[in-house]
């Protein structure tokens, strides 16, 4: 059972952008090293600007086009790089995220004694290159519970960092105490920013800095109003490293940590997610799924692993079996699709997007929280007859 909500010390955005601060600088790194998350406190303009920001993505949920359906997180998606039409206050609150976060984590470089450009070197390029798209993300979500029910269940995310802006209660993290670990609620104020490490920054600092297990859960009844369907809107900034970028934990044993077997061979992040995917639940498809269902995931293996899939499937199925999918919107509708488990996937979801008068590249396609390339096949993603894959919506712009 969680206790009340925790107020934990601010530590000023204005502090961390200024290095002569490095008391605050070193206080925010201890911070993760301790506990795996801070809380930012930004000043009043940056909170207007936070404030559009959230109201004009949150108009995103209040046409009938998005279905309520108790238990399930929706959410949009928006990415720079690609040329929609986004308004000016979500470039904005993005530019406003980005950098906080990436200075958040050179804090987090500066006290483990790595060079400051040490996380730099794993994110986007600055500015993106003409025609390419972010791999960091800033999403609002949506959650709909009722009582008894969680909101979202406990996970980590995956990224480097995620920071979340939200004022109504709700989000809880779980932190060591004298007993034994125990989820707190984190109480969310007006211009604060709560920021947490996630699996890949547990990997890049070697386990030094830990990924944070965090849920959300419906407020109390009194916190509804007497209403026994419960809504929470929050926004929030992913930063995260693109796929080809390889994370070398060398530099930390020069530093003079202690590297463990775990992390001491360097890994590229495509190789880092699929592992995550393998092993932890999403929580970003519209139906949830068990813990059973997770435990029988498996890594997509690359168009160039042949050897990946046992002899003894290969034989089993054949590439020419024929099977259906369901691809499934966030509104819940779905589409029927029969193709060979050797037919590329892209051929399935250009004709999808297609048919829903939008750009391929306008959302993202799931199946097991492992998102889907056009070079994929059925068979490498261990699709069956009546798997459901599901279609992210996103945002995009400049």
């Amino acid at each position: 059972m969680a206790d009340q909500p925790v107020q934990f010390e601010h530590i000023r955005r204005s502090d961390l952008a200024n290095p002569a601060s490095a008391f605050h600088v070193q206080a925010l790194g201890n911070r993760f090293r301790e506990l795996g998350h801070c809380v930012v406190k930004l000043n009043e303009e940056q909170a207007t600007l936070l404030e559009e920001g959230f109201a004009t993505f949150t108009e995103l949920f209040q046409g009938p086009e998005v279905k309520e359906v108790p238990g399930v997180k929706s959410f949009v998606d928006f990415y720079q790089g690609t040329s929609q039409d986004v308004p000016k206050s979500i470039h904005d609150c993005y530019a406003l995220l980005n950098s906080l976060s990436r200075d958040i984590a050179a804090a987090i470089g500066s006290t483990l004694h790595l060079h400051s450009s040490h996380f730099d070197m794993l994110l986007d390029e600055r500015p993106l290159k003409v025609g390419s798209k972010s791999t960091s993300t800033l999403q609002s979500f949506r959650y709909t519970s009722i009582e008894g029910q969680p909101m979202a269940p406990d996970h980590v995310d995956k990224g480097l960092l995620t920071l979340v802006a939200c004022q109504k209660p709700g989000l809880e993290i779980k932190l060591p105490t004298s007993a034994g670990n125990s989820w707190q609620p984190i109480e969310q104020k007006r211009g604060c920013i709560v920021a947490f490490a996630g699996h890949t920054m547990e990997f890049a600092t070697a386990g030094l800095i830990k990924a944070v297990q965090h849920r959300v859960i419906a407020g109390k009844p009194e916190q509804r109003s007497g209403n026994t369907r419960a809504h929470r809107e929050s926004f929030a900034f992913k930063l995260r490293c693109p796929a080809q970028v390889t994370i070398d934990c060398s530099s930390l044993e020069r530093s003079g940590y202690h590297i463990s077997d775990e992390y001491a061979t360097p890994k590229q992040v495509l190789q880092l997610m699929q592992q995550f995917a393998a092993t932890h639940s999403s929580i970003n498809v519209a139906s949830q799924t068990t813990a059973a269902q997770s435990n029988k995931r498996k890594v997509p293996p690359s168009s160039e692993d042949t050897n990946a899939v046992p002899q003894s499937q290969r034989a089993r199925i054949s590439n020419d079996t024929t099977i259906t999918i369901r691809v499934v919107e966030m509104t819940g509708q779905k589409a029927l699709y029969k193709l060979k488990r050797s037919t590329r996937m892209g051929k399935v979801l250009n004709e999808f997007a297609m048919t829903k008068g939008m750009s391929r590249m306008a959302a993202e396609f799931r199946f097991n929280g492992v998102s889907i390339e056009d070079h994929h096949t059925p068979l490498q993603l261990n699709l069956e007859d009546q798997s459901q894959v599901h279609c992210i919506l996103k945002l995009a712009g400049d």
